[in-house]
């Protein structure tokens, strides 16, 4: 009885959790638009606003998933952009609207950008082995300027495990809701990486002759392992398999690599420019190559199976090095990951 009542407490708390951004979403009032908010450093904020997402493929699934992903782009990207102040369209024409594509849009008027958003596909691929089936979301993010121009798109991709349960009683929890809001939080990062080009109001103008769907979002890190074939999780997040390049942001997460049969792979890294990871998989049994566990800093050694060997990870292509003994790099610095020989790890920002 006990565990009757618990699930669909955690399940309501997990899809809270999915669609979750930091501080409440600002609805924006067409009537009543608001002035520019000035920074700690004195310059006016970025008004942006995010229009209803165009839904479509999951509207039977989730009805208020238009809303509700906006909501929380809105939140996510007030959160995480310095110079922008984000607000949630929710009387504006939805994504998809011809209305945006016919100049300035009066009820949008007072904002500095508008921001579209369009899921493009939905795909299912069959799991290998006894994993669940898999969900690859596409969305499609626009970015407007006030004459109604487009200055800035990009599509991005959003993965989930296609294992429902019958005891989901939230329609964010879906595993269709979760890809396509995994997609609409990456494209979160990549409107981060945009707006921050742009600066303040009246600061950098961005390259209308640039070619609009520029990679200016992601880095493509090349990802593969010995053995192939085997898979990626991001941040725990199914990312296909081994060899295959993924688009990932500039942000420390978690890499794990695995196959059936042979010890996981996992390490926190940074994305940055050539960077490729190819870790050598040591079988379960023990036997054939030695794999090393990288302890964090603070942590003691473990016996763990997870191999972090940071050799495994590679500048593409390796610039010539000249590695001190370990007693003098230990003199120089005390943090353990800088220790291990053949890391050439990421710099940090």
């Amino acid at each position: 009885m006990k565990h009757t009542i618990l699930f669909p407490i955690v399940a309501l708390v997990l899809s809270a959790f999915v669609l979750s951004g930091c501080g409440t979403a600002r609805t924006w009032d067409p009537a009543n638009p608001p002035e520019a908010t000035v920074s700690a450093s004195g310059l006016s904020k970025r008004i942006v606003i995010f229009a209803p997402v165009e839904v479509d493929k999951i509207k039977a699934e989730y009805p208020a998933a238009s809303l509700d992903f906006a909501r929380s782009m809105a939140r996510r990207t007030d959160f995480l952009v310095t110079n922008v102040e984000a607000w949630f369209g929710e009387t504006l024409p939805i994504s998809n609207s011809s209305r945006w594509n016919a100049g300035p849009l009066g009820s949008a008027a007072g904002a500095h950008n508008v921001v579209l958003t369009r899921l493009v596909d939905i795909e299912r691929s069959r799991g290998a082995g006894p994993r669940p089936d898999r969900l690859t979301a596409t969305v499609m993010v626009r970015v407007l300027d006030n004459n109604g121009a487009e200055i800035w798109a990009n599509e991005f991709k959003g993965f989930a495990d296609d294992a429902g349960s019958p005891r989901i009683i939230n329609d964010a929890a879906k595993p269709v809701s979760k890809a396509v809001w995994d997609a609409c939080d990456t494209a979160v990062w990549g409107l981060r990486r945009f707006f921050d080009s742009l600066g303040a109001p009246g600061g950098t103008t961005p390259d209308r002759g640039a070619p609009v769907h520029g990679d200016v979002a992601l880095i493509d890190v090349e990802i593969s392992s010995i053995p192939e074939n085997a898979d990626i999780f991001v941040d725990g997040i199914f990312r296909g398999t081994t060899p295959t390049t993924v688009p990932l942001p500039v942000k420390t997460m978690t890499v794990r690599i695995e196959r059936s049969g042979f010890k996981p792979w996992q390490r926190e890294v940074r994305p940055s420019p050539e960077m490729r990871i190819q870790p050598a998989l040591g079988p379960l049994d023990g036997s054939g190559a030695q794999t090393q566990t990288v302890p964090r800093p603070g942590e003691q050694p473990s016996s763990s199976a997870v191999d972090s060997s940071a050799d495994a990870i590679q500048r593409r292509p390796a610039a010539p090095t000249v590695t001190p003994p370990s007693s003098e790099r230990r003199q120089q610095d005390s943090d353990p990951m800088e220790e291990l020989d053949g890391v050439d790890l990421p710099p940090v920002e």
